[in-house]
């Protein structure tokens, strides 16, 4: 008998999520390549699962800062398409944008509409004291200062209320980045993709950011912690 572990990480790049393809240790000196063949077959795949749920997501915050970046959405209709995306895709708490000071219109320094999704349905909530250009606000620092797309590690999110990844995509103005649109996932919607994979009797998935950032691991307090896989190494 042959004990297999897997790992399963998510890269997150300009425009898409790569995954590694596998890891297999064996515990005897004996391995078969009809084994390894089989763990290869059951990463990929799921591998395969999770790349497609991800890559909607995705694909929404794109549109929507492409559509920023295009003038096709009018700045009058942000709260309409942000409200629209979380009705679309249910594992998504919340979506917002995030104009960087004076993008949105002259004399407004900040500004960020935001939707999130509670138990009780879908809700406008912005916070006016929120300042999001603060340095430790890690998903609207990285996606504009980068000027491309990034997932942020879980961390507790005030406007969610939970733990959450975010993946932020940047909108341009002339040439120069406007702002960032964000969507978030909760921990346990994570969670709940990630083991609703089949990774065999004896495999589990992690998944990992593009820096090895832990977003899930079956010991959660990794993924709390924010370690990294060279933590681990």
């Amino acid at each position: 008998m042959i004990r297999k572990v897997l790992k399963l990480a998510c890269l997150a790049s300009f425009a898409a999520v790569a995954f590694t393809a596998w890891r297999a240790a064996s515990y005897y000196s004996r391995a078969v390549s009809t084994t390894k063949q089989e763990v290869l077959d059951l990463t990929n795949k799921g591998a395969g699962q999770l790349d497609a749920q991800l890559r909607v997501v995705m694909a929404a915050a794109q549109g929507l800062a492409d559509d920023l970046s295009s003038g096709k959405l009018p700045y009058g209709r942000i709260d309409d398409a942000l409200k629209k995306t979380l009705a679309a895709l249910p594992p998504v708490r919340s979506a917002n944008v995030a104009f960087a000071p004076g993008a949105y219109k002259p004399g407004v320094r900040l500004y960020s509409p935001c939707w999130v999704r509670d138990n009780d349905g879908l809700h406008q909530k912005s916070d006016p004291n929120d300042d999001y250009t603060n340095p430790e606000v890690v998903w609207y620092a990285r996606a504009v200062a980068a000027g491309k797309p990034a997932w942020v590690a879980p961390y507790y999110r005030k406007v969610s209320n939970s733990m959450t990844a975010v993946y932020a995509v940047p909108f341009f103005k002339n040439g120069k980045a406007a702002g960032a649109v964000s969507v978030s996932l909760s921990l346990d919607e994570i969670r709940r993709m990630v083991e609703a994979l089949d990774m065999g009797p004896s495999g589990f998935a992690e998944l990992i950011s593009e820096n090895g950032t832990y977003l899930y691991h079956p010991r959660n307090e990794y993924v709390i912690a924010q370690k990294t896989i060279f933590d681990l190494a």
